[in-house]
């Protein structure tokens, strides 16, 4: 048999969501918004109209690099684990399908929304044609490039899938290698550009594409590109392995706790009966903040709550700093800012939601929301104490956080010739509100996080739905009007005070977030029955 069954299973089931249209939507919508934004900014405020098509070209080639890649690995990495917890994926092997098989069917039927998604973007990139700096070469190896970075996601994705049978873990494992394999080999051409050797990763088959260098190491492109795709066709055949050998073990979802000895709390008026292990991590006595007590025990990825906050608050100032050291060795900007400010915002934002959303996620499908509910706490207390132990793995790196962005603006006012150095001083404040706003979008995602976890059918789509209220729909409305505002008061915002034109779409987009934050808590608070008790 080959791989067509499972496709036209997998198809069908796909037809059924509503998202398989959406997304397209939203991602030509995206990509209309910014090529308007880039193209306006180029012609009204830099002054570079020459070089608009070129920018707004790698501006939007910029993100969807980052977007291939997301996407990719959001899509395929539950798909196996998900019929693996289901107790699916046996039947699948009863008739005569192999594990390439089931991984081909599923990764056709996975990829076919993405790459309708991707294609919808590819007309506003040929805007650049029109606009100028941008041959048809260089947008068509452009293009070839993207199709191999989704289809690396989709691979990466499915590989992780494979490895994990728990929800979420093939995400985190599949985002952290796909990202890991497209910036790492960075590192190593200094020694393999000189020997024309090509490498592994799609973000340097992506640098080769442009016409600048291609003219003097095409071979070296192809060598790259191949040599990339060929990467993921050896993680696929090696999902299909793993799942073919692999799907009989009955891997626990839950491990079982090693045992401890009992402790006696000396000073700290702890319970004797008290785990020293829970005592360790959590000062406080059982007694005193039940609900916190209990919430705390759920918490994990300290790490990464660390590098999403930090990411968040110095990602504007980071970004900046990437565009100053290209202009100063003499390299094309191109829109790098804004494609490297949304990501530093997109993927902080989506690993604070994929953390927040399993903690009543997996009380709830455990059945130790239940037994939660059963108790005197009130529906109150359970929610706040759950945000006080969340709040006490948030609380160092948002200080840090803030406390360096501040420090950079600090010394971007008094001293312009550093690497953070600005034009004028009003571009600086503009960075520290926007720090600001990205952590206070960390925060909101945390509330929304929880609200989400509890109420949505899995993990990914309650991240899903997070991203589309915290970074995507907040961008298209803001993007919308900037636009409306620049062309009805052109005096004000095009070429009035800056101050005006930086500060008020941060001010706009706080008063949403905080809005939102404030919503997901009542929302928590006032239902968190009736959405626990939900199948």
């Amino acid at each position: 048999m080959s791989a067509l069954p499972i496709l036209a299973r997998e198809l069908r089931s796909r037809a059924r969501k509503p998202w398989t249209a959406w997304v397209r939507v939203l991602v030509g919508l995206f990509a209309t918004l910014m090529a308007a934004w880039t193209l306006t900014w180029v012609h009204r405020f830099s002054g570079m109209g020459s070089q608009a098509g070129k920018m707004l070209f790698e501006s939007l080639t910029a993100t969807l690099f980052v977007f291939c890649l997301v996407e990719g690995v959001r899509q395929t990495a539950d798909c196996l684990s998900q019929e693996k917890r289901e107790g699916t994926l046996g039947l699948l092997f009863l008739t005569e399908l192999s594990g390439l098989d089931v991984v081909l069917g599923k990764l056709a039927a996975t990829s076919l929304g993405s790459c309708f998604a991707l294609l919808a973007a590819f007309p506003v990139m040929a805007v650049a044609f029109v606009a100028g700096g941008v041959t048809a070469g260089e947008f068509w190896r452009t293009v070839l490039v993207l199709l191999n970075v989704l289809f690396t996601g989709l691979a990466w994705g499915m590989w992780a899938s494979a490895r994990h049978r728990v929800e979420g873990r093939g995400m985190m494992l599949g985002l952290g290698t796909a990202f890991a394999f497209a910036l790492v080999p960075w590192v190593f051409e200094f020694a393999l550009r000189p020997a024309g050797l090509p490498n592994i990763s799609l973000s340097v088959a992506l640098h080769l594409a442009d016409d600048t260098v291609y003219g003097t190491s095409a071979s070296r492109f192809w060598m790259t590109l191949g040599l990339a795709h060929g990467l993921s066709w050896v993680l696929l055949v090696t999902a299909g392995r793993i799942v073919e050998s692999g799907w009989r073990e009955d891997e626990p979802l839950l491990a079982a706790a090693p045992a401890v000895p009992l402790a006696q709390s000396r000073g700290s008026g702890g319970d004797v009966n008290e785990p020293a292990r829970i005592q360790e991590y959590w000062p406080v006595r059982m007694q005193d903040d039940p609900a916190g007590w209990l919430a705390r025990r759920r918490l994990r990825h300290r790490h990464v709550i660390w590098l999403s906050l930090v990411t968040l608050g110095l990602g504007p100032h980071l970004a900046w700093m990437l565009v100053m050291v290209m202009m100063r060795t003499g390299t094309s900007t191109g829109g790098l800012y804004n494609a490297v400010d949304l990501a530093g915002t997109f993927l902080p934002v989506m690993l604070l939601l994929f953390i927040t959303s399993r903690c009543f996620a997996d009380a709830r499908r455990g059945g130790e929301m239940e037994l939660l509910l059963s108790t005197p706490l009130s529906a109150r207390e359970l929610v706040l104490g759950q945000w006080r132990a969340l709040w006490q793995r948030l609380r160092a790196p948002f200080i840090v956080s803030a406390a360096l962005a501040g420090f950079i603006t600090i010394v971007s006012l008094l001293e312009t010739n550093w690497i953070f150095g600005s034009v004028d001083g009003s571009f600086s404040i503009y960075q520290t509100a926007q720090c600001a706003k990205n952590l206070l979008c960390g925060v909101a995602a945390c509330w929304l996080g929880l609200y989400l976890g509890l109420g949505a059918e899995s993990v990914l789509r309650a991240v899903g739905y997070g991203l589309l209220w915290l970074v995507v729909g907040p961008w298209i409305g803001l993007s919308v009007i900037w636009f409306l505002l620049g062309l009805l008061f052109p005096a004000t915002f095009v070429i009035g005070p800056s101050m005006l034109r930086w500060v008020l779409p941060v001010a706009i987009n706080c008063s949403y977030l905080a809005g939102l934050l404030w919503w997901s808590r009542q929302q928590l608070i006032q239902r968190l029955r009736q959405l626990a008790a939900r199948n």
